[in-house]
């Protein structure tokens, strides 16, 4: 898995909320974040702070044909250790 940088999201304040179009990331955006489990995730360095920060899927949205529209991701508990401000934070990647 590769390190994103939060300019490849746009990022809404109010909501704390990171969106972005699965294409405008590149291939292989998504993948394993832990070595032992299968769930995955990104890695989002802020430009901002310099941080790195992981967050896993937590769901993903399908619509009533059951075709995928994207998925939500959250922080890692790890992550949320190191940066607590993210609590609350969410990532739509959104499947076009």
């Amino acid at each position: 898995m590769r390190t994103l940088s939060s300019n490849q999201f746009e990022y809404l304040p109010r909501t704390k909320k990171f969106i972005a179009e699965i294409s405008d990331l590149g291939p292989n955006a998504m993948g394993q974040i832990f070595p032992d489990a299968c769930d995955l995730g990104i890695e989002m360095h802020s430009v901002h702070t310099g941080k790195v920060a992981q967050f896993f899927v937590n769901e993903e949205k399908r619509d009533s044909g059951g075709d995928l529209e994207g998925w939500i991701l959250i922080p890692t508990d790890v992550t949320l250790r190191k940066i607590p401000h993210l609590a609350g934070t969410t990532v739509v990647i959104l499947n076009d």
